[in-house]
């Protein structure tokens, strides 16, 4: 239901971990925002955030927000200073919820 997200580099465990972590109404809806999670993690991307992946997981409800809603939530910090907190422990979300 998310193959999508192998086409965004996202691991085969990282799908797996959703499938099992997840139940099938929230995929539904993660499949539904196909186009904003490309988005969303084509930005996380550029920006150099290396846990794509572990955020995807844990951090699901990001990723049902509009590509807008998510980079208004960014916009809020330095940039540069969010990505390296981000990388050294990307539970700093918790910050941003």
């Amino acid at each position: 239901m998310i193959d999508f997200l192998n086409d965004l580099d996202i691991s085969v465990d990282t799908i797996n971990s959703l499938e099992k972590k997840y139940n099938k109404e929230i995929l539904y809806t993660l499949n539904c925002n196909e186009y904003e999670i490309k988005k969303i993690i084509i930005y996380l991307k550029n920006m150099n955030i290396t846990c794509i992946n572990n955020i995807l997981i844990d951090y699901i409800e990001l990723f049902f927000k509009t590509y807008n809603e998510f980079l208004s939530l960014f916009n809020k910090y330095d940039i540069e200073k969010l990505v390296l907190a981000i990388n050294q422990n990307y539970h700093v979300l918790d910050e941003l919820l």
